[in-house]
């Protein structure tokens, strides 16, 4: 199957011949490039999931999971399972002008086999992709799969050279950090859930004080700071479109109290959550009355 995004896309036609997510293969699985598709020249993006001994230019080494490659047409390469089992992610591919401009605009490395922060997020947009390419019902795939194909290289780039903040004179790994942006963003979804900190650190598999420390070198607040953004921020939501009670607010929100949600929200915004609501009124009504 070949697939072809569409022109209107700011002229690229990226050819996408085939997407695989998570194939599985016997340990003493082995391939050999260059690599043909239907007798084409094509580039293949690898994510190997797990311990791999590849050949490059000669040059035999092994390889963890977590590794990536992108492989050009002339690429010389070899790999071979050396384990139970063999798994990884691909994608075969002919991108066009422009899409070798944005690949090495991101610096992103050519027949070279380079480790990875952030495995599971590139994965995850790998299977979704994938998804894409076999939902031959969707109008939009081609274009969908070009979007996709554009993110994979962004988080690439971005595993290949953020610089995470240092903590205890180590680097946070991507796994870690993958893990607290999940708790970051559980958080901010689920203003209501009343969380602990000791609930919190077991999530990331850290212990509670070095959960706290991490998390706010990272993020630049404390744990406890983030959970009150979250409740305040999406209490104003409420306020602001809805008729919903002031009790009922600081219920939804998390608050154990429609008091200690008041005193909370006048010592951040400097006003009640009264006078918020009523300011905005005021604003609804002078538009109208203009």
């Amino acid at each position: 199957m070949l697939t072809k995004t569409h022109k209107k896309w700011g002229g690229r036609c990226m050819e996408i011949y085939y997407a695989s997510y998570n194939h599985k293969h016997k340990g003493d699985f082995n391939i050999s490039f260059p690599a043909k598709f239907n007798g084409r020249d094509v580039h293949l993006l690898m994510l190997f999931k797990t311990k791999t001994i590849i050949k490059e230019n000669d040059e035999e080494r092994t390889i963890d999971k977590g590794t990536f490659a992108l492989y050009t047409p002339n690429a010389n390469h070899s790999i071979q399972g050396c384990g139970d089992e063999y798994i990884d992610d691909w994608i075969v591919f002919n991108p066009d002008s422009n899409d070798l401009d944005l690949i090495e605009s991101l610096s992103i490395p050519l027949n070279k086999a380079v480790k990875l922060n952030f495995m599971d997020l590139i994965s995850d947009l790998i299977h979704k992709l994938a998804f894409e390419f076999h939902d031959a019902y969707n109008p939009y795939r081609n274009d969908v799969m070009q979007l996709f194909m554009q993110l994979i290289f962004f988080r690439v780039s971005q595993s290949l050279y953020l610089q995470i903040p240092l903590c205890n004179k180590n680097r946070i790994n991507g796994e870690k950090y993958n893990i607290l942006i999940n708790i970051r963003n559980e958080i901010y979804c689920s203003p209501g859930v009343v969380y602990s900190i000791d609930e919190l650190a077991k999530k990331a598999f850290m212990s509670r004080s070095y959960f706290q420390h991490t998390y706010k070198k990272l993020f630049g607040v404390t744990v406890t700071q983030e959970i009150m953004k979250s409740r305040l921020n999406h209490s104003k939501y409420y306020l602001s479109c809805t008729d919903m009670a002031i009790k009922k607010i600081a219920e939804v929100c998390g608050f154990n109290s429609d008091i200690y949600y008041v005193r909370s929200f006048k010592k951040i915004f400097g006003i009640t959550p009264t006078e918020y609501r009523d300011s905005l009124q005021q604003k609804v009504d002078s538009r109208v009355n203009d």
